[in-house]
């Protein structure tokens, strides 16, 4: 089965870049059912293929051969630049400092920060910050933890209420259809009977 589907696709490809080979077989056809014998509606020189009422010729043989040529070009450029292409090791930017940390890093959170306070009304996000000081006097701080949650209200409001609605459907729709046989046997006979009602 795939040996055939390779033939007439091979058979396929050969007719596309050649078609100058049908153009006698179609001319003779189209002579044979039209019953006109003057002007030829298909001339080729082996190469060219030109239709009547027409100027210019067209050789899918020439576009391909160039497609190719153009394509083992381009990955003849491609692979030389990659061979004279060398690997530097630089180091991360670190805004101008020499000594970079992870904790001195610019995060997605700063990042999001301004946009966050102007829809701060519509995020409502939730903030904590614990201060532990040191037990000798208060006015020296041992500890900062501070925590910033925001809720998708999308998820909350939209996509949770959703989930709930189609879980409590999922959850009908199970005690309708529990696998009892005598239960599906009573569903079809209601039907018919409402069907038959409605019909009379």
């Amino acid at each position: 089965m795939q040996a055939g589907l390779v033939a007439l696709s091979g058979v396929c490809v050969a007719l596309a870049l050649a078609p100058t080979v049908l153009a006698e077989p179609l001319e003779r056809a189209t002579t044979v059912v039209s019953g006109i014998a003057d002007g030829a509606p298909i001339t080729t020189d082996g190469v060219y293929l030109q239709l009547s009422g027409i100027q210019a010729g067209l050789s899918p043989l020439l576009l391909a051969t160039g497609l190719a040529v153009m394509m083992i070009a381009a990955l003849a450029v491609v692979r030389r630049s990659r061979v004279r292409r060398t690997t530097r090791g630089i180091p991360a930017w670190g805004c101008g400092r020499t000594v970079q940390t992870a904790r001195m890093e610019y995060t997605a959170t700063s990042f999001a920060e301004p946009l966050q306070r102007v829809f701060d009304d519509v995020l409502h996000p939730e903030i904590d910050v614990d201060v532990d000081h040191h037990t000798e006097s208060r006015h020296y701080v041992q500890a900062i933890r501070y925590r910033l949650h925001t809720r998708d209200a999308f998820e909350h409001r939209l996509y949770l209420p959703l989930l709930a609605v189609a879980r409590r459907w999922g959850d009908g729709a199970r005690r309708i259809q529990n696998g009892s046989i005598h239960r599906y046997l009573a569903y079809s006979l209601f039907t018919l009977i409402i069907v038959l009602l409605v019909s009379r």
